[in-house]
C-alpha cells in the first residue's frame, strides 16, 4: 500500500494583510469583509495575499493536493477545475 505524499504533515497557509491606511482598519472594525477582500486583491503588489491565492500556489508547487485546497478554500468554484484534472 503506497502512502499518499500529501498526508505527510500539516502546513500553515495565511492571509496577508498590509494595513496602509485607516480605511482598512475601519473595514476590519466594521466587519465589511467583501470590501476588505477587494482591497486585498488590489493590494497584491503591496504584499497582500488571500487564502485562496496561497492555496492555489501550493497546489501548483505540488505541496498540497487540489482536494485539500478545495476543502479549505473560500471560493470553492476556483478549485473545481483542478479537482477534475487530478
Amino acid at each position: 500500500m503506497s502512502q499518499d505524499p500529501y498526508l505527510l504533515g500539516r502546513l500553515a497557509v495565511h492571509y496577508k494583510l498590509v494595513t496602509k491606511d485607516q480605511l482598512q482598519e475601519v473595514l476590519i472594525r466594521e466587519g465589511n469583509l467583501p470590501m476588505l477582500v477587494t482591497l486585498m486583491q488590489s493590494g497584491k503588489r503591496d504584499g497582500m495575499q488571500l487564502l485562496d491565492d496561497a492555496l492555489a500556489e501550493l497546489v501548483q508547487e505540488g505541496t498540497i493536493s487540489p482536494r485539500e485546497a478545495h476543502l479549505e478554500a473560500n471560493d470553492k468554484a476556483r478549485f473545481e477545475p483542478m479537482l477534475e484534472r487530478a
